[in-house]
């Protein structure tokens, strides 16, 4: 049985395939990954549908990242060419029904490449074959057309939408809900 109450730290993994050899590490509190998270809470995309974006200076940076340790979270920097330049991870982890939430984010300058596509494959093959993990789950919100495109290309299948599942400031935002099964 698994410890509830246990950080879980991810392994480094590494993708080879692909349009360039990626690294997939733990966060740290080191300059370059806090450089990195303050940049994202200062794009627009990113700050409109990702908690990073709530991040105002290098102190809240700082705590971002140490949230990305718990026991139902396991999240990666995404180095590429020596730098980071995005985020991968599953949140949500319930062990019990074997289901998690896979989530990302990519600075402007590296999308549409396929960059987040290689990341979010990888992730979800450990996430199945590793943490023998059932169910993956995408939600995004229904305007953020880029993460409903990764998740498509990775063979997340839209489900639906789920109405008023998450709570912003004082308002209910509704979210598309995609999944992919280890047997699909």
């Amino acid at each position: 049985m698994t410890d509830r109450s246990a950080v879980r730290v991810p392994p480094i993994l590494h993708v080879e395939t692909g349009p360039k050899p990626l690294v997939l590490r733990p966060w740290t509190t080191s300059s370059e990954d806090v450089t990195v998270v303050l940049a994202a809470s200062h794009e627009a995309e990113i700050r409109r549908y990702s908690s990073v974006g709530a991040v105002r200076d290098r102190t809240e940076a700082r705590s971002w990242i140490a949230t990305r340790r718990s026991a139902r979270r396991l999240d990666w920097a995404l180095e590429c060419e020596g730098g980071v330049i995005g985020r991968v991870g599953l949140n949500r982890l319930d062990d019990e029904d074997k289901v998690a939430e896979l989530g990302y984010w990519l600075l402007a300058e590296h999308r549409g490449n396929g960059i987040v596509t290689q990341a979010v494959l990888e992730v979800s093959r450990y996430a199945f074959n590793d943490l023998e993990v059932g169910r993956l789950e995408i939600r995004h919100e229904r305007e953020n057309v880029g993460s409903c495109r990764v998740a498509e290309r990775c063979g997340f299948l839209a489900e639906g939408t789920q109405r008023g599942v998450m709570l912003r400031g004082d308002k209910r935002l509704d979210l598309h809900l995609h999944a992919r099964l280890v047997t699909d």
